[in-house]
């Protein structure tokens, strides 16, 4: 995840009542379907996008059993749609009109965790759209860019932008401990566990970089070094733990984005998907069955304010 993805487009998220919820229902039903072109650039096409309101897609996640995915944005907004048809469904607005840089699922599906960047986390029910709870580090309000279940879905482990991680016990809400940040990291952007939970995986949001920790002995495991020398923004494991996608961008809005995906047991990248406008990419997710590949655009703000952020699904059924 990016550091700051602020607003770029005026205060969206003040918009209350019957003119937001209109609003929010615009923007899901302006469902596009990406047809693959020959000026195209060869290599896998997305196969459909969702598009938002935002000028930013900053995370992206599925529901464990694959039929609903969520769509964050810098705007305060997540949406909610059906992964089969893109139909929305709902829209959860976060408090006091901060950015959304980060969103998970529990692993039963009934909780979404949603980071923002006023160092809030909310847990939203997915049952009734309610909030149920907030969790908060005090005294720092650092930006809360990751957000990750455990596999068990007892600790939610959040990092931040003092480089930090953060673990918290979901039931009562308390942090357990606070981990300090890789290397010589200043930002922790991105955090993700593998399917087991042996493995934890922290981008680094200031050299690209990707570390391995082994949570059985607190040890790095490998080092994925960055390929742009530019920002890790979103990590995620695929459901059989053998594959690991790296969102790394150059920054400072000028594209370029692309996901790398790395083997775990070799520690080598095995594929690269460039994002089909040339726009960074925010945001990653495997669907639950490791077929699909969700990636979420970050665009430029020369761009004009009309310019929809896409979220692509990828057919990656092929890894091994």
């Amino acid at each position: 995840m990016q550091s700051t993805p602020g607003s770029r487009r005026g205060n969206i998220a003040s918009q209350t009542g019957r003119r937001w919820h209109i609003a929010a229902l615009g923007a899901a039903l302006a469902v596009v379907l990406v047809i693959v072109a020959a000026m195209l650039t060869r290599g896998p096409r997305p196969s459909l996008g969702l598009t938002v309101r935002s000028v930013s897609v900053t995370s992206v996640a599925f529901r464990p059993d694959g039929k609903i995915i969520a769509g964050a944005g810098d705007d305060g907004f997540t949406y909610l749609w059906k992964t089969a048809t893109g139909k929305w469904i709902t829209t959860l607005r976060e408090p006091r009109d901060s950015s959304v840089n980060s969103i998970a699922f529990s692993p039963d599906g009934k909780i979404l965790a949603a980071g923002d960047g006023n160092g809030f986390t909310s847990l939203w029910s997915i049952v009734t759209g309610k909030r149920i709870t907030t969790l908060r580090d005090p005294g720092r309000q650092a930006y809360v860019n990751s957000v990750v279940f455990s596999p068990d879905g007892k600790i939610l482990v959040t990092g931040d932008n003092n480089g930090l991680t953060n673990l918290w016990n979901t039931a009562t809400g308390k942090r357990i401990a606070t981990l300090p940040g890789p290397g010589r990291a200043a930002i922790v952007s991105s955090v993700a566990f593998s399917p087991a939970g042996k493995v934890l995986a922290v981008g680094d949001g200031r050299d690209g970089s990707t570390y391995l920790w082994s949570t059985a002995t607190g040890k790095r495991i490998a080092t994925l070094p960055g390929l742009q020398n530019g920002v890790v923004n979103s990590v995620a494991f695929s459901p059989d733990g053998k594959t690991l996608a790296v969102i790394e961008s150059i920054g400072d809005d000028n594209g370029n984005g692309t996901a790398y995906l790395w083997s775990i047991a070799t520690h080598k990248q095995v594929a690269t998907l460039a994002d089909p406008l040339g726009y960074d990419i925010l945001s990653v997710a495997f669907s639950p069955d490791g077929k699909i590949l969700a990636t979420g655009d970050d665009l430029a703000a020369d761009l004009p304010t009309n310019t929809p952020a896409r979220t692509y699904l990828w057919d990656v059924s092929w890894l091994p």
